[in-house]
């Protein structure tokens, strides 16, 4: 129990954490999105493992602490979603209950196309955290345009921004006034610490825009919605923040129409990171998840 590394197939090593019992009827494998860290999850944790369940968290190729690849081609979703599987294969003895934010939830998409198998035979429930299975993000608000627009430039500033990446962070530290306010409108929401504002912050600044840039397209390109029907009557969670201006909760309301018996939650006035704007709820709605799952 505790932290430990461990090294992927392709020799990449990846920072993980499991806390709670050794034996568990479940492990609950919480898995981060875009520019994130396995830190958004802490208060999720920390109450989960309080209730007694048994959870993993991990960070991401490129992210946290995790090592970032030489080779930009393998910051893919379909990589991550190998990744899930080998730690699941690994270090997750019997059943697990996979819990996925943004990119972390399309991760759990291409688990299922990937990796079928391994969902069928481990798999006893499912997390959607504001995710899409399409990718269109800001085009569920009606700005198709607008979102494609931002795509297009974002790929080659983060690019740019990449290649003096440590100016840009002599810059952050600069703006660190500043930032607070950014990640609230862009990210987070009412409810969320100042703490998790700057943990937002930071979680990004150690991805860095070389990560952020290759994992760009693959976000763009996600196109995911007919494998949902692998997650079709397992206890299923898909929950939202209702101020979530990144993945509008339009993009999760396409999910649960993929997955009828779901609970679908929103949580009011949360922006993206709504783990962070609403800990005690999405804490709740976990343990209520990871209970449905030991049952069935």
């Amino acid at each position: 129990m505790g932290e430990f590394w461990h090294r992927t197939d392709g020799g990449i090593r990846l920072w993980c954490r499991t806390e709670g019992p050794e034996v568990a009827p479940s492990t609950v494998v919480l898995t981060h999105g875009y520019a994130q860290a396995s830190g958004c999850w802490h208060a999720q944790l920390d109450f989960l493992v309080a209730q007694g369940l048994r959870v993993l968290v991990w960070d991401l190729r490129g992210h946290g602490r995790s090592q970032r690849p030489d080779d930009a081609a393998s910051c893919t979703i379909d990589r991550i979603a190998d990744d899930l599987a080998e730690l699941v294969k690994a270090h997750c003895p019997g059943p697990v209950v996979l819990v996925g934010h943004s990119m972390g939830g399309m991760a759990l998409m291409a688990l299922a196309e990937r990796h079928p198998d391994l969902v069928r035979e481990r798999v006893a429930g499912v997390g959607f955290v504001a995710t899409s299975a399409t990718g269109e993000g800001l085009g569920f608000l009606g700005v198709r345009r607008a979102a494609h627009l931002v795509q297009t430039l974002a790929l080659p500033v983060f690019g740019a921004f990449a290649r003096h990446q440590e100016t840009m962070l002599r810059l952050r530290r600069i703006g660190l006034p500043l930032e607070a306010p950014v990640m609230w409108a862009s990210c987070c929401g009412l409810g969320t610490s100042w703490e998790d504002l700057r943990l937002t912050g930071q979680m990004g600044a150690d991805a860095g825009f070389a990560t952020m840039t290759a994992f760009l397209p693959a976000l763009s390109s996600h196109r995911r919605t007919r494998a949902l029907a692998a997650y079709r009557g397992l206890p299923s969670l898909v929950l939202s923040g209702s101020w979530d201006l990144i993945v509008p909760p339009e993009a999760s309301d396409a999910i649960a129409e993929e997955l009828p018996s779901c609970r679908r939650v929103v949580v009011p006035r949360a922006g993206h990171n709504v783990m962070m704007a609403g800990p005690e709820q999405v804490g709740e709605e976990l343990r209520r998840l990871a209970t449905s799952a030991n049952r069935a």
